[in-house]
Parts: C-alpha cells; sequence; structure tokens
C-alpha cells in the first residue's frame, strides 16, 4: 500500500515480511521507477540492517541514490549509480555497522521503466562456497 506525497513521490510502508532464506528482511515490495523517488518507512519494529539487496523484479532499474534517515544521526547518502537488468539482478549496499533505519530514500532513473525490492539483513553477506 502507497500514498500518495507531494510532487509524484510515493511513502512505502515497511512491510514486515520475513525471507527464510538467510535472514533477509522485505523492507519495500515491488517499487517502479516512473516515480523517481521513493520514500520507504521502515522504523524500529523493523530491527537493524547492516546490508541493504535491491533485487530488480522486472525491466531495468538504474538505482542512482541511497539516502539511509536514522533517528539521532546524520542522514547517510550513497550515490551508488548501478544498473539493475538481467544480467545484473541485483546489488548488494554495506552500510558499514548494524543500525535501525527510519526511512530509507531511494532515487532511480524514470526511464528505461522498471521496478524493484529491497531487502535488508543485520549480518555481512557470506558468499556461497561449494563443498564437497
Amino acid at each position: 500500500m502507497a500514498t500518495a506525497q507531494p510532487g509524484g513521490a510515493y511513502r512505502v510502508p515497511y512491510s514486515g515480511h520475513i525471507e527464510h532464506r538467510r535472514g533477509w528482511v522485505r523492507i519495500g515490495t515491488p517499487t517502479p521507477t516512473r516515480f523517481g523517488t521513493e520514500y520507504f518507512v521502515v522504523g524500529p519494529q523493523a530491527g537493524w540492517f547492516r546490508m541493504l539487496r535491491f533485487d530488480r523484479t522486472w525491466g531495468v532499474v538504474q538505482l542512482r541514490q541511497i539516502q539511509v534517515v536514522t533517528r539521532g544521526r546524520p542522514t547517510q547518502i550513497l550515490n551508488v549509480n548501478v544498473r539493475l537488468d538481467r544480467f545484473h539482478p541485483s546489488t548488494y549496499i554495506d552500510l558499514g555497522r548494524a543500525r535501525g533505519i527510519d526511512q530509507l530514500i531511494v532515487t532511480t532513473a524514470r526511464s528505461p521503466y522498471g521496478s524493484y525490492s529491497i531487502y535488508g539483513s543485520s549480518a555481512p553477506v557470506i558468499p556461497d562456497v561449494a563443498a564437497r
């Protein structure tokens, strides 16, 4: 569910969905890029996050900037400039340390069109290693 904000931006609430694979928590449901900037309200009930994962749902997503708003701390601005497409469907953002996130402000290019989902994890990503 999203509500309209002035200037065409949308405020997308925390969904509370936990992906059981490796402890990723869904922060944002599939969101279209056609609006440019989206505001994801996370809040303290979601927990602490060290890593963010952006997954392309469909189309092409040109991820420009992420602003991490945390209560009592300066807003962390990350200029990522990453293109998500069928050959590169996801990207990981390391926030450096675990923190409670009040709000994520995600800026994407309005075209080409696409859709993305956001997940968060409190642990660093451990690469998959094949075992014999």
